[in-house]
C-alpha cells in the first residue's frame, strides 16, 4: 500500500469505527505524528490543513526514491487562490545501495530521525521543491546528491549534481548550524566500505 512503503507496517495504525466489519475511518503513523480521516474516497490530511492524499503519488523528480507521499489541496474549485501540492519525505536513515552504479536508494524503515519527516511544496511554475526549513533543505540536498545521476531532472531541467549544488547554495548562513542540520551535512561525507572496495 501506499502507507507501508513510507512507514514499516508494524508502525501503521488502521481504525475503524465501533460497527463490525466497516471500512477504515483513521490511518495513524504514531512514529511520524501522521494522522489521515477517511471520508468516502478522499484521504484527508489531519496534520496538513485542507490537504488529502493525492491519488497521483508521483513526481518528475526524485526518481530514485519511491518512499514518500504526495498531498494535495482539498479545496473547492471555486476558490480564487491557488494552492500547491505537497511531498512528504520520512527522516529515515537511507540504507546502503544494492550496486555502486545505482541510484536508487531505499530508507532503513526499521529506525527513524528527529524530526520524523519534512515536508515540502511542490511549485510548478517555478519548478523548484521549497522546504521551510535549512535542515529540509539540506536533507533534500542530501537526497537528490544520493539519488543522482548525469541524466536531466525532468523537473528541474537539471541533473542530480546540479539539482543538489543549487539547493546547498541556499542553506549558507553565518550563523552556526543547528546539531540536526550538522548531522544531515556529514552524510554527504559517509562513505560505505562496500564502495571502496569496488
Amino acid at each position: 500500500t501506499i502507507f507501508s512503503r513510507f512507514e514499516d507496517e508494524n508502525y501503521i495504525v488502521v481504525l475503524k469505527s465501533e460497527k463490525q466489519d466497516t471500512k477504515p475511518v483513521m490511518i495513524s503513523l504514531p512514529r511520524l505524528n501522521l494522522k489521515f480521516k477517511i471520508e468516502g474516497t478522499k484521504v484527508i490530511s489531519e496534520d496538513f490543513k485542507d490537504y488529502c492524499l493525492s491519488q497521483d503519488q508521483h513526481i518528475n523528480t526524485l526518481f530514485g526514491l519511491s518512499q514518500y507521499l504526495i498531498i494535495e489541496p482539498d479545496l473547492q474549485s471555486d476558490n480564487p487562490m491557488k494552492f500547491n501540492r505537497k511531498i512528504i519525505i520520512p527522516y529515515h536513515p537511507i540504507g546502503e545501495k544494492e550496486s555502486f552504479f545505482s541510484n536508487t536508494i531505499q530508507f532503513n524503515l526499521q529506525k527513524i530521525g528527529r524530526p520524523a519527516y519534512f515536508s515540502y511544496e511542490i511549485d510548478e511554475d517555478l519548478e523548484c521543491l521549497n522546504s521551510e526549513t535549512t535542515a529540509g533543505s539540506l536533507y533534500l540536498a542530501l537526497l537528490y546528491f544520493k539519488t543522482a545521476t548525469l541524466d536531466k531532472d525532468l523537473f528541474f531541467k537539471m541533473n542530480g549534481y546540479e539539482i543538489c549544488v543549487h539547493i546547498l547554495k541556499t542553506c549558507w548562513q553565518n550563523c552556526q548550524y543547528s546539531d540536526i542540520e550538522f548531522n544531515i551535512i556529514l552524510k554527504f561525507f559517509e562513505i560505505k566500505y562496500s564502495e571502496l572496495e569496488r
